[in-house]
């Protein structure tokens, strides 16, 4: 199972990501999303993060909040953003 990991917004208001390949049951998954915390209420510049589970379910949360035994798998995934590149239409 894909987890995708999405950063967005910032003074930039540039793109980051990062995915992990994870072998999850369900009851991962349950408690993968308990672990998240809500995402803040946002300022202009500040950063979104979303998880995307299996290119489903989508989950915007607070990284610094998240808690149990999947914060060490989120902060490994925050280390692990890059730049998306973008490439204006062309091929």
């Amino acid at each position: 199972m894909k987890l995708k990991l999405i950063q967005t917004g910032g003074f930039a208001g540039l793109r980051k990501s990062c995915e992990k390949e994870m072998d999850l049951t369900p009851d991962d998954i349950e408690d993968l999303v308990k672990s998240l915390a809500p995402k803040d209420q946002p300022n202009p510049d500040s950063l979104s993060h979303t998880l995307v589970i299996d290119e489903k379910k989508r989950i915007e949360f607070s990284p610094d909040a998240t808690h149990g035994k999947w914060k060490p798998t989120i902060e490994e995934m925050m280390a692990s953003l890059e730049y998306e590149r973008y490439d204006h239409g062309q091929n």
